[in-house]
């Protein structure tokens, strides 16, 4: 395979979605029960994922809760909060 370059990859420019949510999950957890407001235009799908503990921020599964809150504008408003579990 003489069409091979062997190279590293550059180093990310910005934060890919899993190290944010890991870090979001991170300061929930210094202020357990406190709710946070996450987005200003969030979805329900992102509400379901937290509260089903999809994604390995959000896990396990029940330790964080988030709901929405619609807007006259049509967005949704996400709040979360970490409410225990493993850390």
């Amino acid at each position: 395979m003489s069409d091979l370059t062997w190279l590293e990859p550059p180093p990310r420019e910005r934060e890919d979605a899993g190290d944010t949510e890991k870090r979001i999950a991170r300061a929930l957890r210094e202020r357990p029960g406190e709710w946070a407001l996450l987005t200003k235009s969030g979805s329900s799908s992102t509400v379901s994922n937290i509260n089903g503990g999809r994604t390995p921020a959000w896990q396990p599964r029940g330790s964080f809760q988030a709901t929405g809150r619609g807007r006259p504008d049509g967005r949704l408003d996400i709040y979360v909060r970490y409410v225990g579990g493993e850390s």
